[in-house]
Formats: structure tokens, sequence, C-alpha cells
């Protein structure tokens, strides 16, 4: 079991990726939207919005722990906290995205 330990990954990603080929493949992203192509430009300008507020988020919590003396990069504060913004929606209660947090 241990030296399928670092394909681990690599599985998780092409399973991620086939589930979102079926997806793509039975929902048609035209029947989604609106007509006369003005829903696209909301969707992406609200895409938009939520990324800057989740990297905001780290921000905040990066400079919470450069206050504390412990230094994190970004990009790994932002990994975290859409971990916790995961784990947050899929469980019961809010507690466990903010125990990730």
């Amino acid at each position: 079991m241990e030296r399928f330990k670092g394909w681990l990954p690599a599985i998780r990603v092409l399973a991620s990726a086939v589930m979102l080929v079926i997806l793509v493949k039975r929902v048609h992203v035209t029947s989604i939207l609106p007509s006369g192509g003005h829903g696209f430009r909301w969707l992406a300008a609200a895409v938009a919005v939520w990324t800057v507020g989740v990297i905001l988020s780290a921000v905040r919590w990066q400079r919470v722990l450069v206050a504390l003396d412990i230094k994190v990069g970004l990009r790994v504060l932002v990994t975290h906290y859409l971990a916790s913004l995961f784990v947050s929606n899929f469980l019961p209660s809010t507690v466990g995205g903010d125990v990730l947090r």
C-alpha cells in the first residue's frame, strides 16, 4: 500500500477531471445561462469577486499568523481556506470548517 501513496494525488486529479468531463457533456452551459450573452458576463464577474474575497480572507489569516510570528505563504493559506470552505459546505455543521481554518 505504501508504494501507491505517491499516486494518490494523481488519481484524485484524474477522477475530478473525469467527473468534470461527464458533467460538461451532460449539461449544456447555454441552456443554463440567459440568452443574449449577458449571463456569462455576470457569471464571470461573480467568480472574479468571489476569488478576490477568498484571497483577501487568506491575507487576513496571514496577517494574524504574522502577528503570532508564524510565517506561511499566501498560496498555502488560500489552499487551506478553500479546503475549509469545502468542509463547511459539506458537513452538517459549520464547526468543521472553523476547525480546519
